[in-house]
């Protein structure tokens, strides 16, 4: 799969808000390493509301019937990359918190699949990955 599909994939399947979102309290990471942790992660959580379109991404990656958000995590941990937020350098909840909050105002996280409708959603999301 090469970037310009992984892209497409992620926001399709409602994973492409969470990086964004918290832009600038990466510690100084690059953008990709957020996508590796948050992926999966989003993935789950938009689970209930597009299952099927998630079945796409496990079947593309060659474990059709498996979930997607677990396939990427493994895929992600397989290539080395970085497994959680404390790995890119969030280490503590008020920036969690933070990053909820700011989320708030990105048009992707308000057109997610699965309607976030506060800081509260998000920092689910987040905690699962810390």
């Amino acid at each position: 799969m090469d970037g310009a599909q992984w892209r497409c994939l992620r926001h399709q399947h409602g994973s492409q808000p969470w990086h964004r979102a918290y832009a600038g309290q990466r510690g100084g990471r690059p953008d990709g390493y957020t996508s590796c942790v948050l992926l999966s992660l989003v993935l789950r959580w938009n689970k209930p509301v597009n299952a099927e379109r998630q079945a796409l991404i496990s079947e593309a990656l060659g474990h059709l019937g498996e979930d997607a958000g677990q396939v990427v995590a493994d895929l992600i941990a397989a290539l080395g990359l970085p497994g959680t937020l404390r790995d890119v350098g969030i280490t503590s909840h008020q920036q969690l918190e933070i990053i909820a909050s700011r989320s708030m105002y990105n048009k992707f996280v308000r057109e997610n699949p699965r309607p976030i409708r506060s800081p509260r959603d998000v920092l689910e999301i987040l905690e699962q990955g810390w």
